[in-house]
Formats: structure tokens, C-alpha cells, sequence
């Protein structure tokens, strides 16, 4: 009888943008000694701004290597005659990733 060998980490996404930021981030999650076979939709434990998902790929060079791109948008900033007089709010993200694996060969 074969043994399950699927080793299951769970990675931590998180970024923080300013009020009139916008931009793409990405982070690397790797699972040394393995070989990426599932990955999990994000759980998103908070989130602002114009924010979301934009990939969560396995690189195909290295299959124990998850790449991770959010976009994340600050919400913006009110000015009047040119002077910001509000901010509306800061972009963020904090979300978990569950990922399986199995050994590599």
C-alpha cells in the first residue's frame, strides 16, 4: 500500500500601498523539495482600496516555486485648488494561500 506523501504549507500574502498608489506585487512562495500540484483559491482576511487577484501561477521552470501578482490600489486622495485636503484611504491585502505538493523525484 502506497503512502500519502502530499505535504500541504500554507503562505502568507501581504502588501500595503498609499492613498494614491496603484501597482502590481508579486511574491514567490516556494516549497523546497517538492513539486506544486494544488494551490488554493486566496483566503482574503482583509483587503482595501481597488484591489484583487491577478495570477496565482506555478512557474513552469521550477515547479516548487508559486508566484503571486495583486494588484493593489490605494483609494485615492480629494484636493481642492491642487491641495489635498482628504485622503480616502490606503490599498491593501492580507490573504493565505494553501499549497500542496509532492515530493520531487
Amino acid at each position: 500500500m502506497e503512502e500519502n506523501t502530499q505535504q500541504v504549507s500554507t503562505h502568507k500574502f501581504y502588501a500595503i500601498v498609499d492613498h494614491s498608489e496603484s501597482v502590481d506585487i508579486t511574491q514567490r512562495f516556494q516549497m523546497i523539495g517538492c513539486r506544486i500540484t494544488e494551490v488554493s483559491a486566496p483566503h482574503e482576511h482583509s483587503r482595501n482600496g481597488h484591489t484583487y487577484l491577478k495570477s496565482a501561477v506555478v512557474d513552469p521552470q521550477d515547479p516548487s516555486l508559486l508566484q503571486v501578482t495583486y494588484h493593489v490600489q490605494g483609494k485615492g486622495v480629494r484636493t481642492v485648488a491642487g491641495i489635498v485636503v482628504d485622503r480616502l484611504g490606503r490599498g491593501w491585502i492580507d490573504a493565505d494561500f494553501t499549497v500542496t505538493g509532492i515530493p520531487l523525484e
